[in-house]
């Protein structure tokens, strides 16, 4: 799960600096595939340098996106109302198509875990982050839309490679555009440093474990950062650029995160039984008996959303998780030997 979770935010990764490129391109020109590439490049230094430095710019480059988002926001208020929030262009199978390509926009929250080992006092911390981080994201997204569709029909919003941007443009004009634009960029490449940072350092712990070879664990002298892992999630990212479909990539991205909740929830029911008496600082509420109802619902939805994804998508994904097997027992025999 580990291996596949580093393939997901890999791949997210890539997906997330193909639409930072797009956003560029449509701003000042250029070519996708470059502008991603250095993108990728310029955040893996950011994230070579330190968590330190990489937060802070990240708090920052927040700052920026949660202002785009209100600004929606706001400039929606006075048109709240104004359409029929329940119309769907093509019914129930439409929104589930949707939720599962929308999903994408919930990668990452697991990823807080990743970094606890830089945090401080994790026990506590971490899962609060977690927990108010998921919230207010939650909230956000559910304003934003409502907003959007209350400003622009979906239909116009389903055909702009803009959306947002093109929203807030009916109020406020073409400037509003521009300034949309250019916090998407902030947005978009402040999503790409979080995925390099967590893959990053997923694949220590898992060197750490003996799961991967362990010079992938090796942390430099100076700057105390896994600075191998760090080129090979970079390397790995810049190669999943070169596919330069958003679509897929972020779907296949998807799928894999997928997997990876999917036998998380299976794990959690059957660890109920298996270890009934194992310590539990927190337990999942709304049982029956001993059985979990959260991780079966939950379970229960995500097959649901996976099999709305597109064919070629889901075949990518097995082929990635069959891959993925033998994969990971060859760098548990070479994590044995000492490079």
């Amino acid at each position: 799960m580990g291996w596949i979770e580093v393939f997901a935010d890999v791949i997210a990764g890539s997906a997330v600096a193909i639409g930072f490129a797009g956003y560029f391109v449509g701003l000042f020109g250029g070519h996708i595939i470059v502008i991603a590439l250095v993108l990728i490049a310029m955040l893996s230094i950011v994230n070579f340098w330190g968590i330190s430095e990489s937060t802070k710019l990240n708090v920052v480059f927040s700052l920026v996106e949660i202002t785009g988002l209100l600004i929606v926001i706001f400039a929606a208020m006075p048109h709240i109302g104004s359409v029929n929030y329940m119309e769907t262009a093509s019914g129930i199978t439409g929104v589930l198509s949707a939720s599962a390509l929308i999903f994408f926009a919930f990668i990452g929250f697991e990823d807080i875990a990743n970094i606890a080992e830089e945090t401080r006092q994790p026990k506590k911390n971490a899962p609060r982050a977690l927990l108010f981080s998921m919230i207010v994201t939650t909230v956000m997204y559910v304003l934003v839309a409502i907003s959007a569709i209350s400003l622009v029909g979906h239909e116009r919003l389903a055909a702009s490679t803009a959306p947002l941007a093109l929203a807030v443009s009916q109020v406020l004009g073409q400037n509003a555009f521009t300034l949309m634009s250019i916090i998407a960029l902030f947005a978009t490449s402040n999503t790409v440093l979080v995925l390099l940072i967590v893959g990053s350092r997923q694949i220590y712990g898992m060197s750490k474990d003996g799961s991967l070879p362990t010079m992938l664990s090796r942390v430099h002298k100076n700057r105390r950062t896994p600075w191998i892992a760090v080129l090979f999630v970079m390397f790995c990212t810049m190669f999943f650029v070169l596919f330069g479909k958003i679509e897929i990539v972020a779907s296949v991205a998807d799928f894999c995160t997928f997997a990876v909740f999917c036998f998380v929830n299976a794990s959690l029911i059957i660890l109920r039984y298996k270890e009934p008496n194992r310590e539990r600082p927190f337990k999942v509420p709304l049982n029956i008996g001993k059985f979990p109802i959260i991780p079966f619902l939950g379970l229960a939805t995500i097959v649901l959303l996976a099999a709305n994804l597109e064919p070629f998508t889901i075949l990518l994904g097995f082929l990635i998780l069959i891959v993925a097997v033998p994969v990971y027992y060859a760098l548990r025999k070479i994590s044995k030997l000492r490079i």
